[in-house]
This record gives structure tokens, C-alpha cells and sequence, in this order.
């Protein structure tokens, strides 16, 4: 029976390493190193390219464009004069525009006449500039202008979607540590209660305990498997979610044995003062940059167009001369114009854009009381933690005592292996307890150092 059971062990131990070795480990550096590949990271990086997009597409707008024209064959019979004419046509015309409200524009015309074998060209050459409203103030501007903005604010914010994100996948490895520990805490406890259910079937057989005692036994039994069950579902979770934060879901991997002794003491402490004192800069406002200097514009444009419009045409071209005109000409007007009777939809556009200025300082407002809100949760949510991280610490050091005081009845003979492996069982639930309390506390002083109260728009909370 002993080579048995020595040859079951050995097997048993040949596959653990077989799995163990087609496994990878995934180290808590190796975790963090991905943290690019968090959801947190990625929605924030398809913000900026959304941006970065829209950037591009005005500018492309202001780009120079050409586009090239013609007819093959044209025809055309005038009747006053009774004559026809049959020619060939073509056309070449480029436009370029600024963001200061500029157009450039000129157009080469050639032609040829089939009747008369003759070649003429007319060319032209323009320039349009807005002088009122302010170019600043067009809708183009304004988009430019308000991305801009965003593009700064989602720069700025990158350093705390980074920290925030690393945070969360230090929580999740940590969580996935603990679990697969509880795990191995739960099969001690039920290798422990069948050993016991043993000795207790031994002393019924030797009429030395009960049948109530034997029940106890099993019911032990029992609920150690189903909390060893539960325990390693709780760890296969834990393992899934954090895979998935880093983007590593279906593969397979082990992670490093969580080290009891090595307790989680940053030694960091927030400095409530300094978080208080420029909330306005805080990364969870800057999207109210934009919203702001979008709403501001707008109702300055608003504004501007209650009055005349402005503009300036240049323009310079050279046609073939004929009866009724032609030659070469420059032509320069200043146009203004001023809708006398607009239904009154300036008035109503200012309002508009009035209220939507008061309803984004409003919604700023509420967002920085909600920070400030924010900060004092997270201030009384410490003091909590510090409370459980000591009372934590307490119960570990009951159970020290406590397992202490049966170590000595037991080699006094007082008490049976049972009860020494029951108090052992205590103190390794107590010091999972108390590394989970600590690493917990020390968790959340370290993102309330980094003034972490939140999550950006797109992120994933904890």
C-alpha cells in the first residue's frame, strides 16, 4: 500500500508540473508593463485619435484644390446673328482657402475653334477675404479652436488615466493572489476535516464517541468541499477579470504566490491640502475646457451677427476681346449686406446661446462641488480602512495566541491533532486577513495621493 501510494504522489506531482510548465507565469511587473492595453487607456487613446481626426479634417479643408474641366465637342448657333460655331473646350481652376477667412481662387480657360482653326484662352484670378464677422467666429473656426482645446486636456490627462489604470490592474493581480491563497487555505481545511472525520469514525467503531459526533464529522466534510469549490470559483473569476484588463483573455497563466510576511507599506500619505488647493486643474474638469471655450464662441458669434456682413473681392482676369467685352479687366467691390427682417432669429439664436453658456458653468460647478464631494468621501473611506486594518491586526494576533495556547495543551496531551490543525487553519485565515486589510488601505492612500477620485469619461470603474 506505502509504494502505492508513493507511486500515486509521484504521478500526481509529474502532471502538476506538466500543467505548471504550459503555463506562462504572469509576474505583477509583467501585468503592469501592459497597461496600455487596459480599457481605461484605450478609450481614452480613441478619444485623442477622434480628435486628432477632426484636427486633420479642417485642415485638409484648407488645403489647395484643383479640379479639371471639359467638353469634347460643343456646338452653339446663335440666331440673332445666324452663326454657329463648333469648338473644343477645356478648364483648369484651383481654389485654396485660410483660416483667416481667405479664399484664393483662378481658373485657366482654353479653347479651339474647328471653324476658324484658332486657339484662345481667358484666365482669372481672384481673392475674397471676410472681414465681417470675425473669421475667428465661423463654425470651422470654432470646431478648430474647441479641438484644440480638447486635444490639450486629453494630453494633460494621459499621466492620470496611466496611474489610474495601473492601479486597477495592481488590485485585480492582488485580489487574484489572495483568492488562489483562500484557495489553498480551503483544501487545508478540508483535508483537515476529513482526517478528522477519521479519527472520529475510529472512536465510533471503538465505542469512544457518538453518532452525533460522526454527523459532525461529515457535515464537516461537506461544507469544506463546498467552500473549497466556491473558493477556487472566486479564484477563477479573479484570474478571468484580471487577464481581461490586460488583454491576455484565454490564455493560460499562473501568478506568483502572494508573500504573507511582505506586508504592503508604501509608506505614502495624501496631502489633503495640496488636492484641495488647485482643483480647478484637475484632470476629471479638463473636459469642461472645451465645453466652455465652445459655448463662449458661439455666443460671441452669435453676437457678431447681429451686425452687417462684411466682405472684400479682388479679382483679375484676361478673356478674348469681343463686340460686347472681353480684354483684360480688375475688378474690386467691398460688399455688405444686413437681413432687415430675420423673423427675429438672432434674438432667439443669442438667447440660445446664452442659456447653453449658464448651463455649462453650471454643470462645471456642479462637477467641482462633486470633486470636492469626492475627496472628502475618499478622506472618510481611509479612516475606515485604517479601523479595518486594525482590527485586522488584532484578530491576527488572537489567533496567534490563541493558536499558541493549543500548541501547549496539545503537547500537554490535553487536546486531540484536530483541534491544533483547526487553530493553525484560524491563524492562516487571520493572516490572509490582515495582508488583504493592509494592502487594501495602502491601496487606496497611494491613488488618493494622485488625486484618483474618479474615472474619465469611457473608463471602467473599480
Amino acid at each position: 500500500m506505502k509504494w502505492r501510494a508513493l507511486a500515486a504522489a509521484v504521478l500526481l506531482l509529474g502532471l502538476a508540473c506538466t500543467q505548471a510548465a504550459a503555463q506562462d507565469l504572469l509576474t505583477l511587473e509583467g501585468a503592469l508593463a501592459r497597461v496600455e492595453q487596459h480599457s481605461d487607456y484605450q478609450a481614452w487613446l480613441k478619444n485623442l485619435e477622434a480628435v486628432e481626426e477632426t484636427l486633420e479634417g479642417i485642415k485638409d479643408r484648407h488645403l489647395l484644390g484643383i479640379e479639371l474641366t471639359g467638353s469634347i465637342l460643343r456646338f452653339n448657333h446663335n440666331f440673332s446673328r445666324d452663326s454657329s460655331r463648333w469648338d473644343t473646350a477645356g478648364g483648369l481652376s484651383f481654389s485654396k482657402s485660410t483660416a483667416q477667412g481667405a479664399t484664393f481662387s483662378g481658373s485657366l480657360n482654353p479653347s479651339f475653334n474647328w471653324q476658324n482653326q484658332e486657339i484662345s484662352a481667358s484666365w482669372s484670378l481672384g481673392w475674397q477675404q471676410t472681414i465681417w464677422p470675425s473669421p475667428r467666429l465661423g463654425s470651422e473656426e470654432i470646431n478648430r479652436v474647441v479641438a484644440e482645446v480638447n486635444k490639450a486636456g486629453l494630453e494633460e490627462q494621459r499621466a492620470y488615466v496611466l496611474a489610474g489604470a495601473r492601479l486597477k490592474i495592481e488590485e485585480l493581480y492582488r485580489s487574484a493572489q489572495l483568492a488562489q491563497a483562500r484557495v489553498a487555505l480551503a483544501e487545508a481545511a478540508w483535508r483537515s476535516a476529513q482526517e478528522n472525520l477519521q479519527l472520529i469514525t475510529a472512536r465510533v467503531e471503538r465505542g469512544e464517541a457518538g453518532e452525533m459526533d460522526l454527523i459532525s464529522g461529515q457535515l464537516a466534510v461537506l461544507r469544506g468541499e463546498r467552500e473549497l469549490e466556491s473558493a477556487q470559483l472566486a479564484a477563477a473569476r479573479a484570474l478571468e477579470s484580471l487577464l481581461a484588463a490586460v488583454d491576455l483573455a484565454g490564455g493560460q497563466y499562473t501568478l506568483e504566490p502572494l508573500e504573507l510576511t511582505s506586508l504592503p507599506r508604501s509608506g505614502i500619505e495624501p496631502d489633503f491640502a495640496a488636492l484641495q488647493a488647485d482643483l480647478e486643474k484637475h484632470p476629471l474638469l479638463l473636459n469642461y475646457r472645451a465645453e466652455l471655450e465652445r459655448a463662449r464662441l458661439e455666443l460671441a458669434a452669435a453676437e457678431a451677427a447681429k451686425k452687417p456682413e462684411a466682405s472684400l473681392t479682388v479679382r483679375l482676369e484676361n478673356a478674348p476681346e469681343t463686340a460686347t467685352g472681353g480684354g483684360f479687366s480688375f475688378q474690386a467691390a467691398v460688399s455688405i449686406g444686413y437681413p432687415l427682417l430675420d423673423r427675429n432669429q438672432r434674438t432667439k439664436t443669442t438667447q440660445a446661446r446664452e442659456e447653453a453658456l449658464e448651463d455649462v458653468e453650471q454643470s462645471y460647478a456642479q462637477a467641482l462641488a462633486d470633486l470636492h464631494k469626492s475627496l472628502e468621501d475618499a478622506q472618510a473611506e481611509l479612516a475606515r480602512l485604517a479601523r479595518d486594518e486594525e482590527i485586522a491586526r488584532l484578530s491576527l494576533r488572537q489567533a496567534e495566541l490563541e493558536w499558541q495556547a493549543v500548541q501547549k495543551q496539545y503537547e500537554l496531551g490535553a487536546v486531540e491533532e484536530g483541534a491544533l490543525n483547526q487553530a493553525q487553519l484560524a491563524l492562516r485565515q487571520a493572516q490572509l486577513d490582515y495582508w488583504d486589510a493592509c494592502h487594501r488601505h495602502d491601496l487606496a492612500k497611494r491613488r488618493l495621493s494622485l488625486g484618483i477620485v474618479g474615472d474619465l469619461l469611457g473608463g471602467v470603474s473599480r
